[in-house]
């Protein structure tokens, strides 16, 4: 008439223990999980403040651009202004074509970093992705 109830203890005995180590596992699996959630918040606030970072420099590039295509533009209606004078001396001619050749190379090189950096942000945010 004992047994039942001793088999019964027994067997809750049992499955406290199996509880028990469940629950040890599941604290340990909570702090593997709790560390993993917040070194992966430490790698989000970096990856914002890196796009940040790559905002700021994608508009000083879209600035430069613009500033450089106007000059360019300027200097374009001064050499076609220029070249309808008939005022003008061939050496001031030429030192408007150089002017504006270095220009349009600085715009050239100010849109090839445009296009570099652009690259690569998409590459960065692909890879962040």
């Amino acid at each position: 008439q004992f047994e039942a109830p001793a088999r019964a203890l027994a067997e809750l005995q049992a499955e406290n223990r199996r509880l028990a180590t469940d629950n040890e596992r599941l604290d340990s699996a909570s702090k593997v999980l709790s560390t993993t959630v917040s070194a992966l918040e430490g790698q989000l606030r970096e990856a914002l403040s890196d796009l940040e970072n790559h905002s700021s420099l994608r508009a000083q590039a879209e600035s430069e651009v613009s500033i450089l295509t106007a000059e360019r533009d300027a200097l374009a209606a001064k050499l076609a202004s220029a070249q309808q004078a008939s005022v003008q001396t061939d050496s001031q001619l030429d030192a408007l074509s150089a002017e504006q050749e270095a220009l349009a190379a600085k715009l050239a090189t100010a849109q090839r970093r445009e296009e570099v950096f652009e690259s690569a942000f998409w590459q960065w945010g692909t890879e962040m992705l």
